[in-house]
């Protein structure tokens, strides 16, 4: 008996639409897997509603790409960050 496992790793983040289950954007900047994300404090619904929407993505290619989530775009990217 044989057994495979199928191992995926992550290197895009994806956004999706809610009411439409589309994918609005699919950020492929990093080149090994990501370990985590975070949101800016903006946007709709924050006390900082009429700041640009960001989101980070932290990989273990050292990288760190700040996206513009409304119009799906790489905006800058820190490297050499552990």
């Amino acid at each position: 008996m044989c057994c495979f496992q199928e191992i995926m790793l992550i290197v895009s983040v994806q956004i999706w639409s809610m009411k439409q289950d589309v994918c609005l954007h699919d950020f492929r900047e990093h080149r090994k897997e990501i370990y985590t994300i975070k949101w800016s404090p903006t946007g709709a619904g924050t006390s900082n509603p009429n700041k640009q929407l960001l989101l980070a993505s932290a990989s273990f290619d050292s990288t760190v790409p700040l996206w513009d989530v409304e119009l799906g775009r790489l905006l800058h990217s820190l490297n050499g960050h552990r």
